[in-house]
């Protein structure tokens, strides 16, 4: 009997772990999700809290290139600059000399944003920074930095000296402002260069020794017939004046067979025209030619000077033989030059 009783007791033992097997998973599998209903609010919470802390983490790493030292340092530089009136904002295209030269004169730059974020604090000014790329040195980076830092400063101070290129609807807010340089002015008369040309003519009503002076290359507008006289008649005594010093300077560096030849092209009266020429200049200079009229010369006499001219300055070609020494004539050529040089601030420099 007590293996009858024995045997019927194991089998039921069994046959319970099996059903009991078979609930739990059951159980297991109709039950509802553990990972919505284990995320409480208070769990939610913490993750978020933790996300935060990360994120300020890698803020506070890209704001280890600069210093606490550094950001007084950048302070102090910006309120020199909003002091001294030495902002400026460069919109419209890279510009990498002007911007150069403007840091190196003490200049500081404001680069325009297209969001309106406002920096009130230190902590808001230094946050949020770029990251750091592959290819950037640390040099670089902290330029960088420095440079979006500065700018965050001076957010709510206003450029004074705008730089763009194209027409913008923000011009006029910027033209509204009486102190601040702007580079280009619409339809203003020296905006252009024949607008320019013709304020350089009139520089005299602006001049005064001691105090403001003009110095100017000669410009001419071409379009106005009276314009296109003057420069035919500039451009000819240029060439008298070319003319004289280059014998002069041959005279001072070589000897007579670089000047005169037996096999020579041009006349000594080319030599003489020259000088007449800058004679009567130097009396027109004097105001002489109010009081005599001078010998009037034809274009087809100044068309051969200048194919002398260029037979000699350019081709370096010859004179034929003359009987006149070349002392002498490097004696009047010196003369002149000694006397017109104080009348006229362009024979200084003569093209030859």
């Amino acid at each position: 009997m007590g293996t009858q009783d024995t045997t019927p007791t194991i089998d039921s033992t069994d046959s319970n772990k099996e059903k009991d097997g078979k609930t739990a998973t059951e159980v297991a599998s109709s039950g509802p999700n553990t990972k919505v209903s284990t995320v409480t609010p208070d769990i939610q919470q913490i993750v978020q809290d933790c996300t935060k802390k990360s994120n300020s983490f890698v803020e506070s790493k890209y704001r280890i290139t600069i210093t606490s030292e550094r950001i007084l340092q950048l302070r102090r530089l910006v309120e020199c600059a909003t002091k001294d009136h030495k902002v400026f904002t460069i919109r419209a295209g890279v510009w990498p000399v002007i911007r150069r030269e403007l840091v190196r004169r003490g200049w500081l730059e404001k680069v325009e944003h297209n969001n309106k974020q406002k920096f009130t604090t230190l902590e808001d000014v230094t946050s949020n920074l770029p990251s750091k790329q592959d290819w950037e040195s640390h040099q670089s980076y902290t330029e960088k930095c420095e440079k979006m830092v500065i700018s965050r400063m001076l957010q709510s101070y206003d450029c004074d000296f705008y730089w763009s290129m194209r027409k913008e609807p923000a011009d006029l807010q910027h033209r509204a402002n009486a102190f601040k340089l702007i580079n280009r002015f619409s339809r203003s008369l020296f905006a252009s260069k024949e607008g320019l040309a013709l304020l350089l003519q009139q520089h005299y009503w602006f001049t005064e020794n001691g105090v403001a002076n003009v110095n100017y290359p000669r410009v001419y507008v071409l379009g106005f017939p009276d314009h296109y006289n003057m420069f035919i008649d500039d451009f000819r005594i240029t060439a008298c004046m070319g003319f004289l010093k280059c014998i002069a300077e041959r005279y001072e560096t070589g000897d007579k067979y670089d000047i005169k030849s037996p096999d020579g092209k041009v006349p000594y009266a080319a030599i003489q025209f020259a000088i007449d020429r800058c004679n009567d200049y130097v009396a027109g200079q004097k105001h002489f030619d109010l009081d005599k009229d001078f010998v009037r010369i034809w274009d087809h006499e100044w068309e051969q000077f200048l194919t002398n001219f260029y037979i000699i300055v350019h081709e370096k070609g010859l004179f034929c033989d003359f009987s006149e020494s070349l002392k002498t004539v490097y004696g009047k050529i010196s003369i002149y030059q000694y006397t017109s040089c104080g009348f006229h601030r362009k024979q200084v420099a003569i093209a030859t």
